[in-house]
């Protein structure tokens, strides 16, 4: 029996919600077969079977999955698939976490006498006293740089602790350190004029990301180390280009998704991103709308005076495109982080030189 578990989606999650479940309850399913899809702040992404066998289905449509937990099972046959006991499952789970979560008396103590979040511990998988004492140490030594730090300020200063979601988001980019090794390469284009450059080339009300989305995807053919993943020392290639463009206005941070870029007219995505902007600013954006991201374009050109814009990447993805325009000195700066794993400086700065080279030729 093997478990199918959430995985961690992107930096701003510890839920997600099951949106489609593609397979029904005990169907024989190959390894690598698509069975859910899942919804996270920014994306929808699909979960495949760990291996051949049938599927065990414990969750519904609609439920909110903490990042770990299970969603499924497979089973190797029938028989072993008879002798599983959900609600034995269940109890063994239960005990395992309480025990594994519990914190000794003396560290309880230690904790409550020193006035230790308790449930930060936990959420930081704290539990013993000798760990405690060792994160009491950590806090008390941070607040003595914060008290070194502050002391020759002439300005008073009031301090707010940070909200849950971004507090959620800090430990997630922690977390994401074990799953990508984040580089970033970036080139200058000066003498780049915005409006005139727009007025040239029919762009969407200064918005420059359409003509990037065909420029990127006719280079991604050549650079497939940034069109893919990289999970258990395996290089991931996806087969097609679909990009996604990230949007935050009024309806919360979405990635909408151009499906097959490569395939595409300049004009057929403009009509698609337009189609995409029209659905967000209407909040009727769709499951397929955000969903089978392999590359991705944050663009703040439209904010202006911004020189440079270094983005996170997606999960699931090797590469993300930072785009800023800076109209007081004319120049457009392109930003590429990528994983490291799946490729390399040379690589991505080729490419972004690649990238440069197009653009300048439609100044």
């Amino acid at each position: 029996m093997i478990p199918i578990n959430i995985e961690q989606i992107n930096v701003n999650d510890d839920i997600v919600t099951i949106v489609n479940i593609l397979k029904k309850d005990l169907d024989e399913v190959k390894k690598k077969e698509l069975l859910f899809e899942i919804e996270s702040s920014k994306a929808i992404v699909e979960v495949e079977s760990p291996k051949s066998g049938i599927l065990k289905i414990i969750k519904n449509i609609g439920d909110e999955i903490k990042v770990g937990e299970s969603i499924g099972f497979i089973f190797e046959n029938k028989a072993e698939l008879k002798k599983f006991d959900i609600k034995k499952y269940n109890k063994n789970k239960y005990s395992k976490e309480k025990s594994e979560k519990s914190l000794s008396a003396k560290a309880l103590k230690f904790a409550k006498k020193m006035n230790i979040n308790i449930n930060e511990l936990k959420r930081k998988k704290i539990f013993t006293e000798h760990d405690i004492k060792a994160h009491y140490k950590m806090l008390s030594d941070n607040k003595s740089n914060l008290d070194t730090k502050t002391k020759f300020l002439s300005e008073d200063f009031e301090t707010l602790e940070i909200d849950k979601n971004k507090h959620s988001e800090i430990e997630n980019i922690s977390f994401s350190k074990e799953n990508y090794i984040p580089c970033v390469c970036s080139v200058i284009i000066g003498n780049f004029k915005i409006h005139e450059f727009s007025k040239k080339n029919n762009l969407y009300f200064d918005n420059i990301l359409p003509l990037l989305a065909k420029l990127v995807s006719e280079l991604l053919i050549d650079f497939k180390n940034l069109n893919g993943f990289y999970h258990l020392n395996k290089k991931n290639y996806y087969k097609k280009i679909n990009i996604g463009f990230t949007i935050d206005i009024n309806n919360g941070l979405k990635v909408p998704v151009i499906k097959d870029c490569a395939s595409l007219t300049y004009k057929n995505i403009k009509i698609e991103y337009v189609n995409l902007l029209k659905k967000y600013m209407e909040n009727k954006i769709s499951q397929n709308d955000l969903s089978k991201l392999t590359f991705a374009i944050s663009d703040l050109s439209s904010v202006g005076d911004v020189y440079f814009h270094i983005p996170l990447l997606a999960v699931n993805t090797s590469a993300i495109l930072g785009v800023a325009v800076d109209t007081s000195n004319n120049t457009l700066s392109l930003t590429l982080t990528y994983d490291h794993q799946m490729s390399s400086g040379k690589e991505a700065l080729t490419f972004l030189v690649g990238l440069k080279k197009k653009i300048i030729n439609l100044i």
